[in-house]
Parts: structure tokens; C-alpha cells; sequence
């Protein structure tokens, strides 16, 4: 379900506004609604696969200056990486009490558009944001290597290995009667505001190349110390988190187990993207973000 709030979001605003609430599928914006805001919140803040759980394992380890042994993972909110996705509606009952329960400085996941998504003056948005012709390409991964069971439940379409095109059809234009998600919309929204102070925008090409910079430009965003940065960026590498993917993928009733920590490399849409998709897919960037953002995303 999809619902107007009544309240337009114009860029003359000040600040950004809530306008849409979602109610379906993977979400449930209203679930924020219940959380009790503390200042110093981060907000990871991403479309899909464009390096969430990577930033989450950021934001742990400089939290905890390197301890390879601290997982960004709470067990009792729900299954793995699930737990602090506030709008995901999967976990215990009380997940909410439990998040507005957790002890020191907490680390807080949303797959939501700006325009469903609070906006709170107190807390520190890090937008990761990714070549859209990648993003295509991974969401089909994970796509496909999600459970029938777990889909059906979800009253969602689970695609098989063979089923590229629709699937394609579907990323280039969602169905909006559905409110299925759209990654181009998702920038757009997002990136007339990226003057905000409190707002980070993140390119996971530029975070992957320069991983050192990048990291410790996080910290000093987040006001947080850091004293061991070699530590925290070898604990959030790929090559660390692939080895340790127990601690961060699904269960086996969601996705299918070794598939969701992919390779996490630039250009891996060159494997399964033709060129007229990858040329349709920047077509569809230039339309709906604008040139700023398409050349912000690809050559950042």
C-alpha cells in the first residue's frame, strides 16, 4: 500500500519533508514512527545492493576501532543482517522496543526513499550510491538466489536464472501501481539535498579505489575517533567479509546460503549486461537523475 501524506516535497523546502508511506512487500515505513530518536543516530541509507551491509561493517568497525570480533549483527532483533533494518517487517514483535532499547551509539539501515524516510537534524545520513548498470546486475544475483517459500510469503515474484529480460524490464520501469522499487527515482530524490550538512553521499567505486581516504572520511563525517584505520578497513573488505559470510548472510529459508556477499567489484555488469542494456540503462539515468548524478555515479 501506498499512501499520500497530504505534504508535497518541494525543493524550496528547507529541509526534506515525508511525503509517501509504504506499507508492502519488504517494507513498512510507518515502523519508524516508533523508533525513539537519539542524536548521533547514523543512517545507512541505500537502494538495494549498492553496499549496504559493506557500510554497516564500516560504520561497526570504526565504532569499535578495528575489533575484528564485533559483528554488526543483533540476533535478537531478527535473522543477521536484518535486525536494524527498521522498515523491514520480519523479526520479534517487540523489534521496535528492542532497537529504542540498544545500548551506545546505534547504527540504523533503511532501504527507503528520501521522500518515506525521517528526517532528523541530529542524525547522520551516509548515502551509498553506485553505477546503476552494477546495480542492475547485482540485484539480479540476489534476485535470483532468494527462497520460493520466503518470496511467497512476501507476495513477490521470484526470478529464475533464465529470466534476465524480464527482470531487466522490471528495473528499467517498475511498476509504480505496486510501488515497486526503482533505483534511478531513488536518486533522484535524494540528490537535489546533498548540500545538507548531516547528509553523506558515498560512491561505491570511489570507497572501493580509495578505501583508506574514503573510510576515515566517514569517521571525521560521524565524529568518530579512529586509531587504528588499517585495522577497520581490512575488516571491511570484501575479501574479509566473504571469508566470514556466516556472519552476514540470510538464513537458508531467505536466500540460498555462499550468495549474499557477491564478488562486490566494479564493472561486474560487463558479464551479464549487453550493450544496448548497459546504453539503455545510462538513457534511463540521464532521464530520471540527470547528467550531474549519471556522471557522478559512473566516474566518481
Amino acid at each position: 500500500m501506498l499512501v499520500s501524506c497530504g505534504v508535497r516535497r518541494l525543493l524550496s523546502s528547507a529541509l526534506p519533508v515525508r511525503s509517501v508511506v509504504i506499507q508492502e512487500g519488504f517494507r513498512d515505513s510507518t515502523r519508524w514512527d516508533l523508533l525513539e530518536a537519539r542524536k548521533g543516530d547514523i543512517i545507512v541509507a541505500t537502494p538495494y545492493k549498492t553496499g549496504t551491509t559493506w557500510m554497516q561493517q564500516i560504520t561497526n568497525q570504526l565504532l569499535c576501532d578495528g575489533d575484528s570480533t564485533v559483528w554488526p549483527i543483533d540476533p535478537e532483533l531478527g535473522p543477521h543482517g536484518t535486525g536494524r533494518w527498521v522498515e523491514f517487517p520480519v523479526g520479534p514483535p517487540n523489534k521496535t522496543e528492542l532497537l529504542n532499547n540498544l545500548k551506545g551509539r546505534r547504527v540504523l539501515k533503511t532501504h527507503l526513499a528520501l521522500k518515506s524516510l525521517p528526517y532528523n537534524a541530529d542524525w547522520y545520513y551516509l548515502f551509498v550510491l553506485r553505477d546503476p548498470r552494477d546495480v542492475c546486475a547485482s540485484m539480479f544475483n540476489h534476485a535470483t538466489a532468494l527462497q520460493e517459500g520466503f518470496m511467497e510469503k512476501l507476495g513477490q515474484k521470484l526470478y529464475k536464472e533464465d529470466e534476465f529480460d524480464l527482470w531487466f524490464e522490471k528495473f528499467m520501469k517498475p511498476d509504480h501501481k505496486r510501488n515497486d522499487w526503482c533505483y534511478f527515482q531513488w536518486v533522484a530524490d535524494v540528490w537535489p539535498w546533498r548540500h545538507l550538512p548531516n547528509f553523506k553521499f558515498i560512491n561505491y567505486n570511489t570507497l572501493l579505489k580509495n578505501s583508506h581516504e574514503e573510510i576515515q572520511a566517514v569517521a571525521d563525517f560521524c565524529n568518530i575517533p579512529v586509531n587504528n584505520l588499517d585495522a577497520v578497513v581490512h575488516n571491511s573488505s570484501f575479501a574479509f567479509m566473504k571469508e566470514h559470510q556466516s556472519k552476514f548472510e540470510l538464513p537458508h529459508e531467505m536466500m540460498k546460503g555462499g550468495r549474499f556477499i557477491n564478488k562486490g567489484k566494479i564493472g561486474g555488469h560487463k558479464a551479464l549486461l549487453t550493450d544496448q542494456h548497459r546504453q539503455a540503462i545510462l538513457d534511463r539515468s540521464l532521464e530520471v537523475c540527470g547528467e550531474e548524478a549519471t556522471k557522478w555515479l559512473i566516474n566518481a
